[in-house]
């Protein structure tokens, strides 16, 4: 026979409730919060939008009591405001929390990653390189290639020399990828297009892992200044215009 405690807290939620479960076992997961968990999966180079589609999806499929609060449709409102990772929540105020304390993390995690910044990299603050990693976290397949990466970009902008940089028209023109960047995408002129603008674009396009934060930070400006996508994954990188031209030809135009 379970004996209870006195005055025992029970917590709030859903529990999987099996039919083996005794009535002791029972007792003991509601006093220690047991509760079933749902699981929300913000990948690295995903946009923000569908990111709360997701949310809203979960919720609505596993018919939980609530809608997604102000408070974290606003953090679904920019870019890059949370770490990619793997979340579990329980409850509304669960979710706040965990959420809460992913933005707060992000924060805090770019902020020692400044304190680490190469002397020669022209980046001027914090958020010019969470910008700066979501190009990055969008261009290099392979996290081998960051650094490169980010150094062609960061060699560009100490010239002044357009990013040329084909995800962020993609997100300018559609507000997310997958879809075909052709002649209309390239030529719009968005804030975001770095075909039409210098410089970098007004905010992040994607969510940034920490690997494109550090490389977008830590990286310096290096001698190459195009890469073109070899179509595996990797890119060749060149130095000067005429090279570049080489390999379009033999990676992009001859297939």
């Amino acid at each position: 026979r379970y004996i209870f405690k006195e005055d025992p807290i029970i917590k709030a939620g859903r529990y999987n409730i099996f039919p083996d479960t005794s009535i002791s076992e029972l007792i003991e997961r509601f006093e220690d919060g047991d509760v079933q968990l749902f699981k929300l999966a913000i990948i690295e180079g995903t946009v923000a939008k569908n990111n709360l589609n997701n949310l809203e999806k979960i919720i609505e499929d596993e018919k939980l009591n609530f809608d997604v609060p102000q408070s974290i449709k606003d953090i679904f409102a920019e870019e890059a405001l949370l770490m990619p990772d793997t979340y579990f929540f329980s409850d509304q105020q669960d979710l706040v929390q965990v959420l809460s304390n992913s933005k707060l993390y992000l924060e805090d995690y770019l902020k020692d990653s400044w304190a680490q910044r190469s002397k020669d990299n022209p980046l001027e603050t914090p958020y010019q390189a969470l910008v700066l990693a979501s190009i990055i976290e969008r261009e290099a397949l392979l996290r081998s290639e960051q650094e490169k990466i980010a150094s062609v970009f960061l060699s560009r902008l100490k010239i002044d020399m357009k990013l040329q940089a084909d995800p962020t028209s993609s997100y300018g023109f559609y507000g997310e990828y997958g879809k075909k960047i052709g002649r209309a995408v390239l030529d719009n002129k968005n804030p975001y297009n770095t075909y039409q603008n210098k410089g970098l674009p007004p905010g992040p396009i994607c969510y940034p892992s920490k690997g494109a934060i550090d490389a977008a930070i830590k990286s310096s400006p290096g001698e190459f200044y195009y890469f073109v996508a070899r179509g595996d994954g990797s890119h060749v990188f060149s130095k000067t215009y005429e090279e570049h031209n080489k390999a379009v030809k033999k990676y992009i135009y001859s297939k």
